[in-house]
């Protein structure tokens, strides 16, 4: 029963946690890896940001924003679900 618990936790907590983000990262064709590369943090900790295991710092929610450069706000970017 634990591990039938911790599985379905785990599907709970890996829901996308920036959804508009993830969507103007897949307008620009762009994969996580290689935003990652662009941003200059590794993908581990990128994947980890963007699951809400750990936060963007201002500087990265700046960068992603002039990056994408799709009109959006850091605050419609980064509006949680």
């Amino acid at each position: 029963y634990y591990t039938f618990y911790k599985t379905i936790f785990r599907v709970e907590r890996w829901d996308k946690m920036y959804p508009q983000l993830e969507a103007s990262l897949w307008k620009i064709g762009k994969s996580k890896y290689e935003f990652a590369k662009d941003l200059g943090i590794s993908y581990h900790s990128f994947l980890r940001k963007l699951k809400g295991y750990s936060y963007f710092t201002l500087d990265e929610a700046l960068a992603i924003q002039q990056f994408l450069n799709d009109g959006k706000s850091v605050e419609e970017l980064f509006q949680k679900r």
